[in-house]
């Protein structure tokens, strides 16, 4: 690389009149700045496979820092630690969107590790590497799926939840489609309508996680409420919004956040007494699936590239996994539920030897499957081995 060429993004200068004070998006008339932006974004897609959703959170976060009042007036040579540590202190600080009922007060701790990564990767690309900060491992939390009482409930509630005709048919042909395909919220909502194929009866995702397109089956649910939606769909405000299959009440392209308060709405009116949002409908929906699918069979329908990342979907998995761990106890005694009474000894059921033995063939296969899959290592599997075999 050149040094004048080098330079051109190196030497970052914000003016005062450029970009203005308070953390607000950079103005178009700085066209110096939009290029150098646009460059990040050049790199960034032609790093990560032209994921386009990465792309635009990551540029969108250096916007943000650029027109930081900390940062206004300094070229990136004159940057220190101390200016980033201000930006990112007073972006923790800041009170979240209202329209996100999971977090209370300021930002999720996950949103500025989040952030950081977007930033480590602008300093990078500056040529500033020395103003990287490590980041904590993001936190994971236990979501609880939705019970299928629940799950009827809030799609019956969004099937009537509206006044109007159109709305309550996009509404529900949303929910069907984030809940029969186990779909993503920003996947629904970018769908377009040159994407659903009915004569081959599957969705084409072209806005996907991965930046790959993925296929979603046009079940005959999702198929007959996108056709009653489509009866009463209006034309897009412009032609790029009526590309769209989902439109607003104002004709324009559905957001994720306009996504997020129907199901938030949709939860309340149901009597759900805790916050929906509409990834748990993905959770709940692999959930349910992982009751008689196979893990490989699964992660199809999932489109996860990692079985680990696929597995904090699989909360009935955990119900099942402990079901089978009681059938196949090798505790040979089986306690009775009845207290003894009068002093007799307490009854046990003893398992015959055959039993025993199957049951410690069934566990070994079981923990065989788990190393292969690399859920387990190696040092495990021993030990459970020379448990079974002893």
């Amino acid at each position: 690389m050149s040094e004048d060429v080098k330079s051109s993004y190196c030497d970052i200068h914000v003016g005062g009149e450029d970009i203005p004070a308070g953390g607000k998006p950079l103005a178009s008339r700085n066209i110096e700045m939009d290029a150098r932006i646009e460059g990040f974004e050049r790199r960034l897609n032609r790093d990560n496979g032209n994921k386009t959703k990465s792309t635009k959170n990551y540029s969108a976060t250096a916007r943000r820092f650029l027109s930081h009042g900390n940062i206004e007036g300094k070229s990136s040579k004159e940057w220190t630690k101390d200016d980033v540590d201000k930006v990112y202190d007073d972006w923790a600080s800041e009170p979240i969107r209202p329209r996100n009922p999971r977090m209370k007060g300021f930002r999720d701790p996950n949103t500025m590790i989040q952030s950081i990564w977007a930033m480590n990767r602008f300093f990078d690309y500056i040529g500033r590497p020395d103003l990287k900060q490590k980041t904590k491992k993001p936190i994971r939390r236990e979501v609880v799926p939705l019970t299928d009482a629940e799950m009827m409930s809030l799609m019956e509630t969004i099937r009537t939840m509206s006044k109007s005709t159109t709305s309550d048919a996009r509404n529900y042909a949303i929910a069907v489609g984030l809940m029969d395909t186990a779909a993503r919220n920003g996947e629904m909502t970018n769908l377009k309508r040159a994407d659903v194929d009915f004569d081959r009866k599957v969705v084409i995702l072209k806005d996907t996680k991965s930046g790959d397109d993925q296929y979603l089956p046009l079940t005959p649910e999702f198929e007959a409420a996108i056709l009653e939606y489509l009866k009463f769909r209006p034309k897009g405000k412009t032609p790029e919004d009526d590309e769209y299959l989902f439109l607003t009440k104002s004709h324009k392209k559905m957001d994720t956040g306009d996504t997020w308060e129907m199901v938030r709405m949709a939860g309340f009116k149901a009597g759900i007494q805790r916050p929906i949002w509409p990834h748990l409908l993905r959770h709940s929906r692999l959930d349910q699936l992982a009751r008689t699918m196979t893990i490989p069979d699964l992660q199809k329908v999932s489109r996860h590239a990692r079985i680990e990342t696929l597995m904090r979907y699989v909360h009935a998995g955990s119900r099942e996994v402990a079901r089978q761990v009681q059938e196949l106890s090798l505790f040979n005694k089986v306690r009775v539920k009845n207290p003894p009474k009068d002093g007799m000894r307490e009854k046990t059921v003893t398992r015959s030897k055959p039993q025993q033995e199957d049951a410690k063939v069934q566990f070994a296969l079981l923990n065989a499957q788990l190393l292969k899959e690399g859920k387990i290592d190696l040092e495990t599997y021993k030990s459970v081995l020379a448990l079974t075999t002893g």
